[in-house]
């Protein structure tokens, strides 16, 4: 009987030494997963704002007949566009890590 009550209590311990452990171990620290977040919104949004003026040009284009000038035009403003946004976001980020 007192070798199964050491090794129900070395279970228990090693249960309890892994719950406590686990987490710690298996998660990404929150400043990284905050950092990852952040380029994930950039690279979106810069995608983002260069697929919208690929399509008004593309349409444009389709409208009027001028293939590809619009399109050409309408690529750079996107480019423009989504690095206005990127500026836009990494102030607001450093604002907000500025306050914090």
């Amino acid at each position: 009987m007192n070798k199964l009550e050491d090794l129900s209590h070395r279970l228990e311990q090693a249960r309890t030494r892994q719950r406590d452990n686990d987490p710690q171990s298996s998660q990404t620290p929150p400043r990284q997963n905050a950092a990852t977040g952040i380029a994930m919104r950039v690279g979106i949004e810069m995608l983002v704002a260069v697929c919208i003026a690929g399509f008004f040009g593309w349409a444009m284009d389709e409208w009027l007949g001028t293939k590809p000038w619009m399109l050409l035009a309408f690529i750079p403003l996107g480019i423009v566009a989504g690095i206005m946004n990127v500026m836009r976001a990494a102030k607001t980020i450093n604002t907000e890590q500025d306050d914090s």
